[in-house]
């Protein structure tokens, strides 16, 4: 985020909430009814400590609801299960900002998330490379491991925090794959949704 930028403002996501309508139809927009956990467990979980599900609103921008995350962390571990931003406001740098609002809002943690993996003959292969490119640009890297969800892969791509010298982030201890794959599979057991935990393996599984 730019000096010259104001922090989007943050607003957790609730049954209840004003501009919930905007967020479920942003949600349905953005992912398939496949890849979406059902809207009742997504708010009974967004009420547990360790999951947060949160809307962002730009102030300067007549539209203002400019994205929505859906997140699960450890003590030094962030899942980002769903993250979107508003098509109106797309190419404007708001999916950046919400990331760096992420980092800044859990320090010296590990950030994690899953993209549709890069197969050539996809249908939608560039889209794919474009997606790729964005959180290679937000400092995200491809990790070699892949999360199947009852045959639908998915590439996990992890960010390690920043470590200045002399400084000790636990966040670190997840450039070891071994343990971040252990640590990926425990969050994603609390989902308690069994067709939603999926296998995590090193390569794509033919």
């Amino acid at each position: 985020m730019s000096s010259s930028e104001s922090p989007l403002i943050t607003l957790p996501v609730r049954r209840h909430s004003h501009f919930y309508p905007q967020v479920r139809r942003l949600l349905a927009e953005a992912f398939p009814p496949a890849e979406l956990i059902p809207e009742w467990v997504m708010n009974a979980l967004a009420l547990r400590r360790s999951f947060d599900f949160t809307a962002y609103f730009d102030p300067e921008e007549p539209s203002g609801f400019c994205g929505v995350t859906f997140t699960i962390h450890s003590d030094d571990l962030l899942f980002v299960v769903f993250l979107a931003t508003n098509p109106a406001l797309r190419s404007r740098g708001y999916g950046t900002r919400i990331l760096d609002q992420l980092k800044e809002r859990f320090p010296g943690f590990a950030i994690a998330l899953e993209i549709e993996p890069m197969t050539t003959d996809a249908s939608n292969f560039h889209q794919r490379e474009r997606r790729l490119a964005f959180y290679q640009r937000n400092g995200f890297v491809e990790t070699g491991l892949y999360t199947d969800y009852e045959g639908d892969q998915y590439e996990v791509l992890r960010y390690l925090p920043s470590r200045l010298p002399g400084e000790a982030h636990q966040g670190m201890q997840y450039a070891d794959l071994g343990v971040l794959r252990s640590s990926l599979e425990e969050l994603l057991a609390s989902l308690a949704i069994p067709v939603y935990i999926p296998t995590i393996h090193v390569g794509i599984s033919e």
